[in-house]
């Protein structure tokens, strides 16, 4: 089949074949064949009375022949490609291969079958964390609900009107330290800053004095605590202290 495109500043000819080819479980693709054949004119007019009957198709670019494969729209319930491409989701027993396709190629599968591998990936122990769309694997969602275990043995000892702590780190710049994989933030309102071979670190006072914390234990007298638990699933932190006195342990 002949048929017109066009090119920056021509009007183009060009043959059009298409090729049928087939694939398993009698469905099939198309494979279209599009071969550059001559420029024709500048004028769209000129350029048809050329071709009498032939087409036009403005989408047929450039000066060199190529391919367009047109595969078929796979069933609702199946994978649409990979490495179980037309099989049925419900069928599959790969949870790993599941839960890395939901991760990275959410496009293989179809809004229908979406509930269907929620579901089969949570039997399995995966988990949403940190309010995000992504699966976890059991072994970090394991990990994650240790790390409230401790975080709630934290939450239970804030009652006695005191709090010790030992932190691993200095202040940053807005002179807040945090413990629990960021899930607790100490608040020290009045810090000194430092230099040292080109880095700046931070301090907090103590009745006036700058005190080394890292590495060390503090019985913190604080000013207000906060617990704000629909952060538990989220990157924010859950308890948020403000520091009103401190004193390094002995």
């Amino acid at each position: 089949m002949k048929v017109i495109g066009k090119a920056n500043k021509f009007y183009t000819l060009w043959d059009i074949t298409e090729d049928i080819r087939q694939i398993r479980d009698g469905r099939s693709y198309t494979v279209t064949h599009c071969c550059f054949i001559k420029n024709l004119s500048f004028d769209k007019e000129a350029a048809m009375a050329k071709v009498p009957g032939a087409e036009i198709d403005e989408t047929l670019r450039g000066h060199h022949s190529f391919e367009r494969v047109q595969y078929p729209e796979p069933p609702a319930d199946e994978f649409r490609f990979g490495k179980y491409s037309g099989t049925k989701v419900a069928d599959c027993t790969d949870i790993e291969y599941l839960a890395w396709a939901w991760n990275s190629a959410e496009e293989m599968f179809s809004d229908e079958v979406k509930p269907i591998i929620e579901s089969k990936l949570a039997d399995a122990g995966y988990r949403r964390l940190h309010d995000s769309r992504y699966y976890s694997d059991p072994a970090t969602v394991a990990a994650w609900e240790a790390e409230q275990e401790e975080l709630d043995e934290f939450i239970n000892g804030l009652n006695s009107g005191q709090i010790e702590v030992t932190l691993v780190s200095n202040l940053d710049e807005n002179g807040i330290a945090y413990l629990h994989n960021g899930k607790v933030e100490i608040k020290f309102n009045e810090i000194v800053e430092y230099y040292y071979k080109g880095y700046n670190y931070y301090l907090p006072l103590s009745n006036g004095k700058a005190k080394r914390i890292k590495n060390k234990t503090l019985v913190i007298t604080p000013k207000d605590v906060q617990i704000v638990e629909e952060n538990r699933n989220t990157w924010n932190p859950v308890v948020n202290i403000i520091v009103d006195k401190f004193e390094i342990k002995k």
